[in-house]
């Protein structure tokens, strides 16, 4: 009876992609590494009330750690709309086990002898609890009657104070703890803020099973190679 045999054109594939496969496992595993802790984010506006009465108030809050669309305004039954403030705000947790977090606020008066007051605040506290890098961009507009909106970024590596419109933003290495992402606005500005966070890269130590497959396999080609030799020289 004749014993059926695999060739080499079958079994070095049949091990390379049992190896790969091993790789995979042991080298592309990762955990997430940003843990959102809370979300304090809010727009809110306020006005003189109408012949002497009490303030007037407008106001929304964040609920959750997800997503936030907020928007407050008042109207005057006189001057028509005072001040309105907006937000869009976006927690998402990424397939790569990181975090995109970002934020479009704007606080606009449209009637300034009516002392009102527009705010949009955002507001998010997460931990990194592996080694992570990120992107960080920050930008602002506000008229020149007005004071800029103000954003910071504090914890072990964050930048305290951000600066608008750097070309390209802020990138580096974020060490293990907790960290802040602020920003704020009122009184005729805008701000619009973007926090990527990615895993950090490292390689893992391969476990010796992975080292005897790669041996094996080392073996295995090398002795299909000569045995393939062999038969080449038979049939000349």
């Amino acid at each position: 009876m004749r014993l059926a045999t695999l060739s080499s054109a079958s079994v070095i594939p049949l091990f390379a992609a049992t190896l790969i496969t091993i790789l995979g496992i042991s080298l592309g595993a990762s955990a997430g590494v940003v843990t959102i802790v809370s979300q304090n984010s809010f727009v809110d506006v306020t006005a003189p009330g109408i012949d002497g009465g009490p303030t007037r108030e407008q106001q929304q809050h964040s609920a959750g750690l997800g997503g936030f669309g907020g928007n407050a305004s008042i109207v005057d039954p006189q001057f028509g709309l005072l001040a309105t403030a907006t937000q869009d705000s976006n927690i998402t947790l990424t397939a790569n086990g990181g975090a995109t977090i970002s934020s479009l606020g704007s606080a606009v008066i449209n009637n300034i002898s009516q002392s009102a007051r527009p705010e949009s605040f955002f507001q998010v506290v997460f931990d990194i609890t592996d080694a992570a890098r990120y992107t960080l961009t920050y930008d602002q507009s506000n008229s020149t009657r007005f004071t800029p909106s103000t954003a910071t970024f504090s914890g072990p590596s964050g930048l305290g104070a951000l600066p608008p419109g750097l070309p390209g933003g802020f990138s580096g290495d974020l060490a293990t703890g907790r960290y802040t992402l602020t920003a704020d606005t009122s009184s005729g500005s805008t701000f619009d803020v973007r926090l990527d966070v990615s895993p950090t890269a490292s390689a893992v130590p391969l476990p010796p099973a992975v080292w005897t497959g790669l041996g094996m396999f080392t073996v295995l080609t090398l002795t299909f190679a000569g045995l393939r030799m062999r038969r080449a020289r038979q049939t000349d």
